[in-house]
C-alpha cells in the first residue's frame, strides 16, 4: 500500500523502491499524466537515493529546456510511466 511520498521522491512497495514525482503545472501540457513513476528495481535505499537524485536532476534539466522552448531529447529512464 502506498501512502507516503518522501521529499526524495522515493516510495517503497513490497521492498522495491520506486521513483515518483509530480509534473509541474507549467510543463504538464507536454505529458499525458500528472506524475512520472517508475521502478528503480532495487531493494537498497542507498542505491535508490542515488538513482532518484539522478532522475530528478535529469527531469529538472529537461523541464528547463521545455520552459525556454528549446526541447532536447527527454531522459529515457525518467520518461517511463509505470502503472
Amino acid at each position: 500500500m502506498l501512502t507516503y511520498i518522501s521529499k526524495d521522491y522515493l516510495t517503497n512497495r513490497n521492498g522495491i523502491y520506486y521513483f515518483q514525482r509530480r509534473i509541474p503545472m507549467d510543463v504538464r501540457n507536454h505529458y499525458n499524466s500528472h506524475a512520472i513513476a517508475c521502478s528503480l528495481k532495487t531493494r537498497s535505499r542507498r542505491i535508490a537515493l542515488r538513482a532518484a537524485s539522478s532522475l530528478s536532476m535529469q527531469l529538472e534539466e529537461y523541464w528547463m529546456t521545455l520552459r525556454i522552448n528549446q526541447p532536447l531529447m527527454p531522459p529515457c529512464d525518467a520518461m517511463l510511466i509505470c502503472l
